[in-house]
């Protein structure tokens, strides 16, 4: 039976679709996937980190992988938040004993960046994997660091939806908005109830939140004019500054504080807070991720 050396397992998550980061080498070095590595024989642990949301989901997939692949044993950890788990990723992974498959945010703003990993020599290069002609083009390229794929995107979903509680809305006789300043009147009606309920949980205090928030709303006020404007900032031909659709995003969000949509304190809440908040009644709608939908 051949035993696999696990290298480096490495898990890219990313709110607007989810990643992984993949590699994994026998003694030899042979990448998997390669035709040479027979994978109904081998044999090993693989160690995964993950946070404690993606815990309902990836236990049953565990489950059924090693029902699969009986010789191999999935040790995972799910660790509290984003925020925990961002100051003690880079660390471990710095002294040398990170976990085989890591939950990562592609290109490289975060700490748990891709990029960030793989400067630092944490990641393998899957440029020769098979599944590489079929990375989707428009988000290839925070995949990859000095022309090389080093994650594998795994599925698709919105950076973030508006949620909303049905029970609530129905309860009010209030209406789904359809564009932002009927999103803004909403708000103000949720305000003049006055039952204590707040329009929208948003947990400022977690970085993801405000990335996957803010870029869901410039869809509309700039990718809707240039689609290609992540790629043009890329080589140099813009800028955020010089950009006016992320200045109408910036405005419209300073209007949806002035005029407290969000919960009180926002700015230190957390996803698991504002998943709580949601939840539990006190906002009528949470801005997350779509794959959070039956968070409450």
């Amino acid at each position: 039976m051949k035993k696999i050396a696990i290298r480096m397992l490495v898990v890219a998550l990313c709110l607007t679709m989810g990643m992984f980061a993949v590699g994994c080498g026998t003694d030899n070095e042979t990448p998997a996937g390669d035709s040479d590595v027979e994978t109904e024989n081998v044999s090993g642990t693989i160690t995964i980190s993950l946070i404690e949301s993606n815990k309902p989901g990836m236990t049953p997939l565990i489950e059924d992988f090693e029902k699969a692949y009986p010789d191999i044993k999935v040790e995972a950890e799910f660790i509290s938040d984003l925020n925990a788990y961002y100051s003690q990723l880079p660390t471990r992974m710095a002294a040398g004993n990170g976990p085989d498959l890591v939950y990562m945010i592609p290109g490289s703003a975060s700490p748990c960046g891709v990029a960030r990993f793989a400067e630092a020599g944490y990641l393998l290069d899957l440029s020769d994997q098979p599944w590489v002609s079929d990375m989707y083009e428009p988000t290839k390229p925070i995949m990859m660091y000095d022309d090389a794929v080093v994650a594998k995107d795994i599925g698709f979903t919105p950076l973030a939806d508006m949620l909303y509680n049905k029970d609530y809305f129905e309860a009010n006789n209030l209406e789904i908005p359809e564009t932002f300043d009927e999103l803004v009147a909403l708000c103000k009606q949720i305000r003049a109830l006055d039952d204590g309920v707040t329009p929208i949980s948003w947990g400022a205090g977690d970085p993801a939140v405000n990335h996957n928030d803010v870029a869901s709303m410039s869809v509309n006020t700039v990718f809707s004019a240039n689609p290609d404007w992540l790629q043009d900032r890329k080589d140099g031909k813009t800028t955020f500054a010089t950009t006016e659709g992320w200045r109408t995003t910036l405005t419209q969000l300073q209007e949806l504080i002035e005029i407290g949509a969000f919960s009180p304190g926002a700015a230190g809440v957390n996803f698991s807070q504002m998943s709580a908040e949601f939840g539990n009644g006190q906002t009528a709608m949470a801005f997350t991720a779509g794959v959070m939908a039956g968070m409450a």
